[in-house]
């Protein structure tokens, strides 16, 4: 029907408009991951970058400090043990709360394909907008480590 249509069209579009915006916000390694992995084990994308955000936010507690501090404030969460570590445990109570799993491995993500998973990120234009430079795929398998 052209209500149908009509939802399907602006579902589209409201897709459009968010993948078109994070090309704009510097958003890292969370989005390559969530990439290959969504891609490579046929997940929901949002699923995968969920689960890689803890982790991400980790690797980058030093560089992004500011940015994390900003979110903390935002939220109104007390920073008492850190911005980093407030973040993380407010994103793993998110995820409980949704019924998300926290570990890639519970998403069918096998450790063999973990390198594999690194090296195909590394390829992803959007590691150069990560807050701390990536130097090599090891380090993006580290964080993939962390996750599984």
């Amino acid at each position: 029907s052209s209500v149908d249509i009509a939802a399907r069209t602006d579902l589209m579009f409201a897709s459009l408009l968010c993948g078109h915006g994070t090309d704009y916000t510097g958003a890292g390694i969370a989005i390559p991951l969530g990439h290959a992995i969504s891609a490579r084990f046929h997940v929901d994308n949002g699923v995968a970058n969920a689960i890689v955000m803890p982790h991400v936010v980790r690797f980058n507690e030093e560089a992004a400090a500011a940015g994390l501090q900003k979110l903390v404030d935002a939220f109104a969460l007390n920073a008492d043990r850190g911005p980093a570590t407030v973040l993380v445990d407010a994103l793993q109570s998110i995820l409980d709360q949704l019924g998300i799993p926290r570990r890639l491995r519970d998403i069918g993500v096998t450790r063999e394909s973990l390198p594999d998973l690194a090296a195909i990120s590394m390829e992803d234009w959007f590691v150069r907008d990560n807050p701390r430079r990536v130097r090599d795929a090891g380090e993006l398998q580290q964080v993939l480590e962390s996750a599984w």
